[in-house]
């Protein structure tokens, strides 16, 4: 790989997913660590910057030029302006300047949320790129997270925070999110919320085998019934002409396609969208957001 090349950032809840992606987006270098100890700290951009400095001494070669610096981050992200706003999952990354604080860089650094680069991605891999009309990316991780992309552009909103499916209020849910907000969807449709359920009721089995080895336990089914209630939410608002569902739950084992997709449609509007939607799933692989944000960056400097 030599020429042009993009450093993708990947960020979630739990992991961070680095590599270099060039502009026929091949990814060399993938690397993945704990997010937490990383961006968990009292100075997490600072921690961040040794990070990536570190990275890019060990992985660039000869012959590449690095471009951009990429970053999809689990947060409400003001993307316009580079400003990390409010991050549930990391308390200490709050109103941060992402491109001022990783400056030392040397190169222009993009921000943007972590499930708009998903989408991005999905949208390339899933052959979307040209839908017309609204496309729902809707992954499950250690939160929950939404995306909306309308006529090929990103739907942003006023402050960055549009379409935060997570941070919905769901009716008779009392647990305090992460956003500080009691009751949200993110409390009890994530990954998060399903870990709590699984050290509650079977501390002794890994949250990666909840779906078989409690696949008929009551706990589940009540899982799967709030994250369907969370994306019909969406579909009933934006009639999209697909929705991607993706994010680390979704590539567990057993996950329960059939009773996710069906639980969606007895939820959403008769007789549309119901009896024409189409759901579809992230065929990114863990890399997935990696791309995409280096197809952000390859698009905003001009060389996608």
């Amino acid at each position: 790989m030599t020429g042009s090349v993009v450093a993708g950032v990947d960020i979630g809840g739990t992991n961070l997913r680095i590599g270099l992606v060039d502009r026929s987006l091949a990814v060399r270098g993938a690397k993945v660590v704990g997010s937490q100890p990383i961006l968990g700290g009292d100075d997490p951009t600072g921690a961040l910057l040794v990070f990536l400095r570190d990275y890019l001494a060990e992985t660039l070669q000869p012959g590449d030029e690095l471009a951009a610096v990429s970053l999809g981050f689990p947060s409400a992200v003001d993307g316009a302006h580079g400003v990390v706003l409010n991050t549930p999952s990391m308390p200490g990354v709050q109103g941060v300047d992402v491109p001022t604080a990783l400056a030392g860089l040397g190169v222009p650094v993009l921000v943007d949320r972590d499930t708009n680069m998903l989408l991005r991605n999905d949208m390339r891999q899933l052959r979307l790129s040209d839908a017309p009309g609204v496309v729902f990316g809707y992954y499950i991780g250690t939160g929950l997270g939404s995306a909306f992309i309308i006529e090929g552009k990103v739907l942003a909103g006023t402050h960055g925070v549009a379409g935060e499916l997570g941070h919905i209020p769901f009716p008779g849910v009392s647990l305090v999110c992460g956003c500080g907000n009691t009751g949200c969807a993110e409390t009890v449709a994530s990954g998060g919320a399903l870990a709590r359920e699984m050290r509650a009721r079977h501390p002794d089995v890994a949250i990666d085998e909840a779906f078989v080895a409690c696949a008929d336990e009551p706990f589940i089914e009540q899982w799967i019934e709030y994250a369907a209630a969370a994306a019909a939410t969406a579909v009933d608002i934006f009639d999209p002409m697909a929705v991607v569902v993706g994010g680390g739950v979704v590539t567990m084992r057993g996950f329960p396609r059939p009773r996710f997709e069906a639980a969606l449609l007895r939820m959403v509007r008769k007789p549309l969208p119901a009896n024409d939607l189409r759901v579809l799933y992230s065929q990114g692989g863990s890399l997935g957001g990696v791309v995409g944000a280096a197809i952000h960056a390859f698009a905003e400097i001009g060389l996608g």
